[in-house]
């Protein structure tokens, strides 16, 4: 195995058309894949939506995931049709993704050996 992705971040999201639809499966074998490959997973860093009675559909995470975002979608509805809390928590993600992307950057600046340091062994 190449060291391409080694030390990347990752994370996933999903869409199927039924509410569960083995998402979290998906995410799960998708979370492996990145582990595999040495990747550092990103979590979706959110609390369950709509789980209360005063929640709603419109609740970022309405499907309640946590390894990453999942999205429903009726089978039969155009491709633009997903629903708004679904897409605002797959955009929540990909700011996740970013924020720690900068932040695992920062920490190898941080720690890395100075060029004028002795060669480490």
């Amino acid at each position: 195995m190449n060291g391409i992705r080694r030390d990347k971040v990752a994370a996933g999201f999903t869409n199927s058309g039924a509410r569960s639809g083995d998402k979290l499966h998906t995410l799960t074998s998708l979370a492996v894949f990145a582990a595999q490959h040495h990747m550092h997973w990103v979590s979706l860093g959110l609390p369950p939506g709509w789980n209360s009675s005063t929640g709603s559909e419109d609740n970022m995470n309405r499907l309640g995931f946590f390894m990453g975002a999942g999205a429903q979608t009726d089978v039969d509805a155009p491709p633009d049709s997903v629903h708004a809390s679904d897409v605002a928590t797959c955009h929540h993600l990909g700011q996740r993704v970013t924020t720690v992307t900068r932040q695992l950057n920062l920490g190898r600046a941080a720690t890395a050996p100075e060029a004028s340091s002795a060669p480490v062994r």
